[in-house]
């Protein structure tokens, strides 16, 4: 968008034709010839028909906003940041082995590896 209006563009024409780009719409005549009229290479053109998905900066800016949010926690406060992380997943956890100590968890995850093994070796004998 900020290219098309860099170009010449109206950023209100250069906006719609970047949403229909993004969600794989491709281009509409007048939109190409508006493009050629401003100069706009023939490449970026063709690219903007081929495009069938386009994740927006908005999107990912946010993604990565987030992870730094979370890193910061998980550095500077690891007991909120593990308080808040078992008490979303709760249910991802055998809480009655994780507190009897490691022998336990270590039992568990043996069970949990042979039957994985197990499964994989039927797989590969059918």
């Amino acid at each position: 968008m900020v290219y098309l209006i860099y170009k010449g563009l109206e950023s209100s024409l250069a906006f719609k034709i970047m949403e229909f780009v993004r969600k794989g719409k491709g281009l509409q005549p007048e939109w190409v010839e508006e493009m050629k009229k401003h100069n706009v290479p023939d490449w970026y053109i063709d690219s903007c028909t081929k495009i069938k998905y386009m994740f927006p900066k908005a999107h990912a800016a946010a993604y990565v906003l987030m992870a730094v949010r979370i890193a910061y926690f998980k550095v500077h406060h690891p007991i909120l940041y593990y308080a808040t992380y078992f008490t979303v997943r709760a249910d991802d956890f055998e809480m009655d082995i994780m507190i009897k100590g490691l022998a336990p968890s270590e039992r568990k995850s043996k069970r949990l590896m042979q039957k994985d093994w197990t499964r994989r070796l039927r797989k590969k004998r059918c």
